[in-house]
């Protein structure tokens, strides 16, 4: 799975739930077997609360469960290990990778750059790398590290891109992780003040406005992640424009603050 992911065991339905509601979780890996039999009504319940998060069941195969399959299968769920039919450890390593290609951020990274091409390969990594790893990314220098670069050279290279400063950027990107992970009935702002890096929701839920032209707590209501990329697009567009060239940058003196850390 790679060493920026961690597992996290939960043995009850409602643990499962907040956790979830709590963590950057990537995919959920259920077995529905209860005291009872299937719990096919609680792996409904999660699919239906959290629809973005891929679900894996790790079960056993036999007749009894072809209808539970059918339920499931009808609200989202799309991967399965059967404990007894050709079960192992690579296996499930091979199904848990696929499901990952289908996380809520993989996905939302992919939608983001189709949204903003064309962009160079390494702008189009730069965000990529910046959503997938938004809940641990505090600062410009943070996201710098992630992508092997400096905070002067992530900047440079989101300007030869045509993108706005690098820390606008990352409010752009926070504010793309916020409206996505709403659309999920389950999920709530407070949920994801919890899943933003330490000490960084209070100053950003501030600064919603000024980006959006709503409140925080109105981004439930009024706010789409199709919109925020014609946003997000469009303020690079005219970043790009009203950036002076190198040559004027000389003659006018601001030169040295263009090629300043953003």
């Amino acid at each position: 799975m790679g060493s920026e992911h961690r597992i996290a065991f939960v043995s009850a339905w409602g643990a499962l739930d907040e956790c979830v509601r709590a963590l950057p979780a990537a995919l959920a890996v259920v077995d529905p077997h209860g005291q009872g039999g299937l719990e096919v009504e609680a792996v409904e319940r999660l699919a239906a609360r959290h629809p973005s998060l891929p679900i894996v069941l790790y079960l056993g195969f036999g007749p009894r469960v072809a209808k539970p399959l059918l339920r499931w299968g009808r609200g989202g769920v799309r991967d399965v290990v059967f404990l007894d039919l050709g079960d192992s450890r690579h296996y499930l390593r091979d199904v848990v990778r696929r499901a990952l290609a289908r996380s809520s951020a993989d996905a939302l990274a992919d939608d983001l750059v189709a949204a903003m091409a064309p962009l160079p390969d390494r702008a189009a990594e730069i965000l990529r790398t910046g959503l997938r790893r938004l809940t641990e990314i505090r600062t410009v220098s943070d996201w710098a590290l992630s992508v092997g670069l400096s905070a002067a050279g992530l900047s440079r290279a989101l300007r030869r891109a045509g993108l706005p400063s690098a820390r606008r950027c990352l409010d752009w990107l926070r504010l793309l992780f916020v409206v996505h992970h709403l659309a999920d009935p389950g999920c709530t702002l407070e949920d994801l003040h919890r899943r933003l890096a330490p000490g960084v929701a209070q100053g950003f839920w501030k600064r919603v406005p000024a980006l959006t032209g709503v409140s925080a707590s109105d981004l439930p209501y009024t706010v789409t992640v199709e919109r925020l990329f014609e946003q997000f697009a469009a303020e690079g567009r005219a970043a790009s424009i009203a950036r002076p060239t190198a040559s004027g940058a000389g003659r006018t003196g601001t030169a040295g603050r263009a090629g300043g850390i953003a």
